[in-house]
C-alpha cells in the first residue's frame, strides 16, 4: 500500500471500496492529494466506465424439448410443414428436417451465392491427405450417386428438407432452375419478336430448343410452353402456372 493509499483510507472510509474495486492509475492519485469526498466521487465516475454482470441460467432439457415442439407445431400450421433453421453467414438461414438438425448444427456453415440461388456449404478436411474440400449441405443430407446432382423442387437452394430434394441429372436440374424475369417476357420460354410483333415460344429438350409457334397473346404463349414442358420435362418441368 502506498502512502497516498493509506492517506485516502484514513480520511474517507468510502475510498476504501473505490480503491479495492478499481485501483487508480498513478497519474490519477496525484490529483487526489487535495481532493475530498466530492472530488473523489467525480474521479470515480470518470474512471469506472463499464460494469459487466455475467450469470448462467440452466434450463431443464424437458423445457427445451417442449419449446421446440411448440415451434415445430406452429410452423406446421403456418407453412404446412415442420422444419428447423440453421444459421449461415451473410445473415442467411437454411431449413432442414427436425431429424437432421442435431447432426448438421454441429458444423459451421457458409451461405454461397450461385448464379440462381443461395446454397449452404461447409469446409471439410480429409484426415488422410489433409486437403480441404467443400461439402454442400444438400449432399450431406441426401446420399446420391456421384454422377448425379441434387435438385431442389421449389428452386430454393436453402430449403434442404428431404421432401424438397431429389436426385437428378444435370439436364434435369437445369429444367427446374429459377427463372429471372429480366427478358422481353416475364414467362418461361416466351420472348417477344419485334419484327413479327408476336410472342415466340421455345422449349429446351435434349440440348436443343424446339420451336412451338408464335402467339398474339402472351398468356396463351406461356400456357403453350407449360403444356410442352409437362410433356418433355415430366416432373422436372418448371411451369409458368403451376
Amino acid at each position: 500500500m502506498t502512502k497516498m493509499d493509506s492517506r485516502l483510507r484514513g480520511n474517507d472510509p468510502a475510498s476504501v471500496k473505490i480503491l479495492d474495486a478499481c485501483p487508480l492509475p498513478k497519474n490519477c492519485r496525484g490529483r487526489l492529494r487535495h481532493a475530498g469526498t466530492r472530488g473523489l466521487n467525480k474521479l470515480r465516475m470518470s474512471t469506472l466506465t463499464k460494469v459487466e454482470i455475467c450469470f448462467s441460467l440452466s434450463v431443464p432439457t424437458i423445457l427445451i424439448r417442449i419449446a421446440v415442439w411448440i415451434v415445430l407445431l406452429y410452423r406446421r400450421v403456418r407453412y404446412g410443414y415442420r422444419f428447423r433453421r440453421i444459421k449461415l453467414t451473410r445473415g442467411k438461414y437454411a431449413i432442414v428436417d427436425a431429424a437432421d438438425y442435431e447432426r448438421l448444427s454441429q458444423y459451421k456453415w457458409q451461405a454461397h451465392k450461385d448464379r440462381y440461388t443461395y446454397y449452404a456449404r461447409r469446409s471439410r478436411r480429409d484426415p488422410v491427405t489433409g486437403r480441404r474440400s467443400t461439402v454442400p449441405m444438400h449432399r450431406e443430407i441426401l446420399d446420391i450417386e456421384a454422377d448425379k446432382v441434387v435438385d431442389h423442387i421449389n428452386a430454393n437452394g436453402l430449403d434442404n428438407r428431404r421432401a424438397n430434394m431429389r436426385s437428378a441429372t444435370t439436364a434435369q436440374n437445369s429444367m427446374n432452375r429459377r427463372f429471372y424475369k429480366k427478358r422481353s417476357s416475364p414467362y418461361r420460354g416466351v420472348s417477344f419478336n419485334r419484327q413479327l410483333r408476336k410472342f415466340v415460344v421455345y422449349v429446351g429438350y435434349k440440348g436443343s430448343r424446339m420451336y412451338l409457334g408464335c402467339f398474339d397473346d402472351e398468356i396463351a404463349a406461356a400456357k403453350a410452353y407449360d403444356k410442352a414442358a409437362k410433356e418433355y420435362h415430366k416432373e422436372f418441368a418448371g411451369l409458368n402456372f403451376p
